[in-house]
């Protein structure tokens, strides 16, 4: 088992989009929005931008990005994950391709919708901040290879 002092840029990264998820998800209740606002100011620049066929439009701005996530009180419960994630970082950029897992929880029964997803960032004061997402439609789904 190996330590890490200072950890390297590519797991900071993914440590703070892993951060960024697990508020997406909490934001069900003015706690949960006011917690993901916070992380968002901290962890993004004032300028990001976000698209998503499903948003209809590019959201510019954190306060665009927080205002349209208070939608997300009235839908079914969502939570959202990545896997495969990789980061390539070179000098003060970096970018994260990743598969955005959004599983929808309810009664009993959960839907799960894989999409392959963008992410862009910039290190502002040795700090890393998400310029961009850039998320692609659901992909349709594959049946499973049974015996």
């Amino acid at each position: 088992m190996a330590y890490e002092l200072v950890p390297r840029d590519d797991r900071r990264i993914l440590g703070l989009l892993d951060d960024l998820c697990a508020k997406l998800t909490r934001a069900r209740d003015a706690t949960g929005l006011a917690a993901l606002d916070a992380a968002l100011r901290k962890a993004a620049l004032p300028e990001m931008t976000v698209q998503a066929a499903e948003l209809g439009e590019e959201l510019r701005g954190i306060d665009a990005l927080v205002g349209r996530a208070q939608q997300l009180r009235s839908a079914p419960p969502l939570t959202f994950s990545l896997a495969d994630a990789e980061a390539h970082v070179s000098g003060d950029l970096a970018r994260v391709s990743a598969n955005l897992i959004v599983t929808e929880r309810g009664s009993g029964e959960q839907h799960r919708d894989l999409r392959l997803t963008e992410v862009r960032l910039r290190r502002v004061s040795s700090v890393w901040r998400v310029e961009a997402v850039r998320v692609d439609p659901v992909r349709p789904a594959e049946p499973e290879a049974r015996p």
